[in-house]
């Protein structure tokens, strides 16, 4: 059984699978789907917490930063609400510079979308992974 307190370190190659895909399920049901979307974990780097790569359609969490669920499972989500966003791609860059990382639109939109949608997100995401690992 999962539960916030869980240190993902400790979790397996599968069932590290198996939480991303109970992670994008109960984003798609909350968010809205995002068609071709992949997960990846990469050990190395500590200056992210995670990223959504627009060009691979990838979601990428750094293990390092994220070793506990309750992040991994905050960025989680609001890489995904990058996703799904409209006109990340082309303007993305244009309001990091005119209004820094914090005040760009893209990040206040990701941040309040995970804050909304983290609760239920998780509540759907261990419910599906307990299903899953017939917890």
């Amino acid at each position: 059984m999962i539960t916030l307190k869980t240190d993902i370190k400790n979790l397996s190659k599968k069932e590290m699978k198996v939480l991303n895909e109970s992670l994008v399920e109960a984003c798609a049901l909350y968010m809205g789907k995002k068609k071709g979307l992949s997960v990846r974990m990469i050990g190395r780097g500590k200056k992210y917490f995670g990223l959504y790569d627009y060009d691979t359609n990838e979601i990428k969490i750094y293990k390092k930063s994220c070793s506990g669920m309750l992040g991994y499972v905050k960025t989680f989500v609001h890489e995904y609400a990058h996703a799904k966003q409209k006109g990340l791609a082309k303007n993305y860059t244009a309001y990091h510079f005119k209004y820094g990382y914090w005040n760009n639109p893209y990040e206040v939109d990701a941040r309040s979308k995970e804050k909304m949608f983290r609760p239920e997100i998780w509540k759907e995401t261990k419910r599906l992974y307990n299903k899953k690992t017939k917890v």
